[in-house]
């Protein structure tokens, strides 16, 4: 089966704010829950660290969305207009 969107949601929440990509990916897949299920639905995976074992879920997938956390306080964060990046990275904006 393929799948539309996959969001990946990675961390450990025993960490605080590492704890982020878990929970935005387990919101993630309680809404698409709610939707009907079909073939190529998005759907929320929510684990601990990325591993190897993914890449059949990842190749499966249209696209694929990682959920990390990183510390803003270390002083080298900025902040950054998601369109500045994706014009400098020729990205595509992923709209949901």
């Amino acid at each position: 089966m393929t799948t539309s969107l996959l969001v990946i949601g990675y961390g450990n929440a025993l960490r605080g704010d590492d704890g982020a990509g878990p929970r935005a990916a387990r919101l993630f897949g309680e809404r698409c829950a709610a939707r009907p299920e079909n073939d190529g639905a998005p759907r929320a995976l929510v684990v601990h660290q990325l591993l190897p074992e993914l890449v059949d879920d990842i190749a499966r997938a249209a696209r694929v969305v990682f959920i990390d956390a990183y510390p803003a306080n270390d002083g080298n964060s900025r902040r950054e207009a998601p369109e500045a990046k994706e014009a400098r990275e020729g990205i595509a904006p992923l709209r949901i």
